[in-house]
């Protein structure tokens, strides 16, 4: 009743599927040996391809295949403000073509918790029903709420810009170190370093965190990113640092 669910993964250009490719994938209603396709989900910004922006153009061309096949298009925008401010323009212009998104107050927008899923009103009664079936819910919420409040309001939206610049400076500092590692050109706050095959990555990872400087390993990709909390110092003092670690490795 809850899930009874059959996810399938796309393979993608930087989060955008190649159409032809996705109606391949599609499950025939007719056929009792398929399962319907009824849900079609796009991430923006795109976390494993280092904060990459779907952009609006791409998300409606998704809406209208989407519809021609019967499916709802939903947006994990976990991180859909940060792209909305690289690109400079409203959020409702890459949430339209979203029958439902999802978007955290706890990323970006650095609340203490806390997301938020929006949809049309039968689409929430919906949500809420099936959000107290697995025992969600939440007693005095108001506190954690006023942070969402705060959150959403046009300066501290903006605010996300600062974490972008702190990436590309970042990123440009690291791009001089001369080592064998390649530096991602961020467009928001997150952006992945590779790292060659025979790199000790779990002894970088620990070196660079008991120097202070937290980030993810995936293989042999680092993923870095900036956020409420870190200056222009703390960037300067990563530049600094993590060629210092990374030179004991190279």
């Amino acid at each position: 009743r809850i899930g009874g669910l059959m996810v399938y993964a796309y393979p993608s250009n930087k989060g955008v599927p190649d159409l032809d490719n996705l109606e391949e994938m599609i499950g025939d209603p007719e056929d009792v040996h398929e399962s319907a396709t009824t849900l079609l989900c796009a991430e923006n910004t795109h976390n494993f391809y280092g904060g990459i922006i779907i952009k609006p153009d791409d998300l409606q061309k998704m809406k209208i295949f989407a519809d021609k096949k019967n499916m709802k298009l939903h947006i994990d925008g976990a991180r859909i403000f940060n792209a909305a401010v690289a690109l400079n323009i409203p959020v409702t212009e890459l949430t339209q073509y979203g029958d439902s998104i999802m978007f955290c107050l706890s990323k970006g927008l650095s609340c203490p918790v806390g997301s938020i899923i929006a949809g049309s009103s039968e689409f929430i009664k919906r949500a809420r029903k099936f959000r107290k079936m697995l025992g969600g819910g939440m007693r005095q919420a108001g506190i954690i709420a006023c942070f969402g409040v705060a959150a959403l309001e046009s300066n501290w939206i903006n605010r996300l810009k600062e974490d972008h610049i702190n990436a590309k400076i970042l990123t440009e500092g690291m791009r001089t170190y001369n080592l064998p590692i390649k530096v991602q050109i961020p467009e928001t706050n997150i952006f992945f370093v590779d790292f060659p095959k025979e790199a000790p990555m779990e002894k970088i990872m620990a070196e660079l965190y008991e120097n202070g400087i937290k980030v993810l390993s995936f293989d042999h990709k680092i993923r870095f990113v900036t956020h409420y909390g870190i200056n222009e110092d703390d960037i300067q003092y990563s530049i600094e640092t993590i060629k210092k670690v990374l030179q004991k490795f190279f």
